[in-house]
């Protein structure tokens, strides 16, 4: 259900964006995912389909999904490398290292429309 009420804001800000900007339709909805979040895009899918299935202005969108790469330097040796896996451990020298951004579970990065 975690997944329900992300889409549901999503929907949200979609729409009220949609609104603001005068669009009439929606075409395609873009976004990152973290590396490190639980989501799965076929679930945000599905609910957009159900939350927007009434709505002429999103229904028909079709959503993105770019899984993003964590980077960060290793604080034992100071390698810097990339990840997608928990824990983040260092290639080089195989410490565990701390996530040391804020790093937000999905961010809408475009949003394709008609106006």
């Amino acid at each position: 259900m975690h997944e329900y009420s992300i889409t549901d804001s999503i929907v949200q800000i979609v729409e009220k964006i949609a609104v603001e900007k005068k669009l009439s339709k929606v075409d395609r909805i873009d976004f990152e995912v973290s590396p490190f979040s639980s989501l799965e895009p076929d679930s945000i899918k599905f609910y957009y389909e159900y939350l927007t299935k009434e709505n002429s202005r999103l229904k028909s969108a079709r959503l993105t999904f770019k899984k993003l790469k964590y980077r960060t330097n290793c604080s034992r040796c100071g390698i810097s490398f990339e990840t997608v896996e928990m824990p983040v451990m260092c290639p080089g020298c195989a410490a565990p290292n701390k996530i040391d951004q804020n790093i937000d579970d999905i961010r809408i990065t475009a949003i394709h429309a008609e106006e």
